[in-house]
């Protein structure tokens, strides 16, 4: 199995999951921040 190809894909996943998710919950202004309350809420 391709180890590089894999984590590529896995990021570009996290990455587009993680725009889907700053969308719903609107953390344009603290987009690295995400309380384990918020994360339950979504």
């Amino acid at each position: 199995m391709n180890t590089m190809g894999q984590a590529q894909l896995n990021k570009r996943y996290a990455s587009e999951a993680l725009a889907k998710v700053k969308s719903i919950v609107g953390l344009s202004k603290t987009p690295t921040k995400v309380t384990p309350t918020q994360l339950r809420e979504l």
